[in-house]
């Protein structure tokens, strides 16, 4: 079997990303939100993505899925800046590699 991946999804608001036409996202995140952002990235992928988590008691998860295939790419880069104290982030990404297809992450 498996690894088993346990995800405690407490969110008020989702964001979904699978369009890599936007090179460089910058998401804020305010006191006491709750985001979760999914990341689809099926195909070539090329994306910067900066959280600021500018609140007390702000909560980010970062969850990313990646399929590739053949000759495909990804460039994935998330950085997640904590700008107060009693603020959580959590980032999880997962990758099924097929062929020669290759997958580049800085996190």
């Amino acid at each position: 079997m498996g690894e088993k991946i346990k995800l405690n999804i407490t969110t008020s608001k989702t964001i979904l990303d699978k369009n890599s036409a936007n090179k460089k996202v910058i998401i804020d995140i305010n006191e006491n939100e709750q985001i979760q952002y999914v990341i689809l990235a099926i195909g070539n992928f090329n994306k910067d993505i900066a959280f600021n988590i500018k609140g007390k008691d702000a909560q980010l998860e970062v969850i990313g899925i990646c399929l590739l295939k053949n000759n495909e790419k990804i460039n994935l880069n998330t950085i997640q800046f904590h700008k107060e104290k009693k603020s959580n982030s959590t980032n999880l990404i997962k990758t099924i590699l097929k062929d020669s297809s290759i997958f580049n992450f800085e996190g």
